[in-house]
């Protein structure tokens, strides 16, 4: 069972592999995985795949989501956790390029997060709620933390959580 993908090329969904691409979006080269276990379906990677079509309409709910989780009032939230690390942890040069102040009481959740960028987008056609994953980060050479927003297999937001 083979198909054709712009990005991907000949994809042969039998075999258990993870195929890489890039994407442009908003004027960004952000990283394209595909991961197959050789279980899944045509249809469900042919499914999936269209999202890739779809990618700044799911940005946009995704930056809806870490919005919602960083006003939520939960103090142990993913997205106000990642932006107190990174407000505390820094450095000062960092804080001045990212913000244009090294004032750290500035910077919160309404300051990070218009600054973050996707850096990549992980489709994995078998996970059962984690059919999605859009990784965001302040910078890839400041942190290897990144903010992680998954989308179940309806493309609905299903977690908000951080990772290194």
């Amino acid at each position: 069972m083979t198909l054709q993908h712009p990005l991907f090329g000949s994809i042969d969904v039998s075999k258990r592999r993870t195929l890489q691409a890039t994407s442009s979006h908003d004027g960004a080269s952000i990283a394209l995985d595909l991961n197959l276990d050789g279980h899944q379906s045509l249809e469900s990677v042919t499914q999936l795949l269209s999202w890739v079509d779809q990618l700044s309409e799911l940005d946009r709910r995704a930056r809806s989501a870490l919005a919602k989780d960083a006003s939520s009032g939960d103090e142990d939230a993913a997205t106000l956790l990642y932006v107190e690390h990174h407000r505390d942890e820094l450095p000062d040069a960092a804080i001045e390029q990212l913000f244009g102040s090294t004032d750290r009481a500035l910077i919160d959740g309404d300051s990070v997060l218009p600054k973050l960028q996707l850096l990549r987008a992980g489709l994995y056609p078998e996970a059962k709620g984690a059919a999605l994953v859009l990784d965001y980060s302040l910078s890839a050479s400041l942190t290897n933390y990144v903010l992680c927003v998954t989308f179940d297999e309806a493309a609905n937001v299903s977690e908000v959580s951080v990772e290194s």
